[in-house]
């Protein structure tokens, strides 16, 4: 799909990366940034596949692919095989990151607490005005 394509490319071109979770229940927020690298058709592709769940295997390769306009709500095809179903690994890459820095942000009334790891400096810390 045309949507992976510009993602390979953006990735690609400029690896930098940053990823960012939240805990609601736990009031923390975890910043991950390093650099990505992309794996098409490699032994790191190859074991995320065969990694993942068979319903998120179907899903690539259903027809049409993966963003495409359909007519209607049910207008798309999943494959009814394993054949089929191995044929949509051809549309799958895997995303490995090193993570180089992290980033905690824990939320609270009486004042926020946020603080930064290296982790090229051997995890070392320093806190952070939130």
């Amino acid at each position: 799909s045309l949507g992976l394509v510009g993602s390979e490319m953006c990735i690609r071109d400029r690896p930098r990366i940053a990823l960012t979770a939240y805990d609601a229940a736990a009031k923390v927020q975890v910043r991950a940034e390093g650099q990505a690298s992309l794996h098409w058709d490699d032994a790191v592709a190859d074991a995320a596949w065969l990694g993942s769940r068979v319903f998120s295997r179907v899903c690539y390769g259903a027809e049409p692919g993966s963003g495409s306009e359909l007519a209607g709500p049910g207008a798309f095809k999943l494959p009814a095989d394993e054949a089929e179903i191995a044929a949509g690994r051809a549309h799958f890459c895997a995303v490995r990151i090193i993570v180089e820095r992290l980033e905690w942000l824990y939320l609270a009334h009486e004042g926020h607490r946020r603080a930064r790891f290296d982790l090229g400096s051997g995890m070392n810390g320093v806190w952070l005005s939130p």
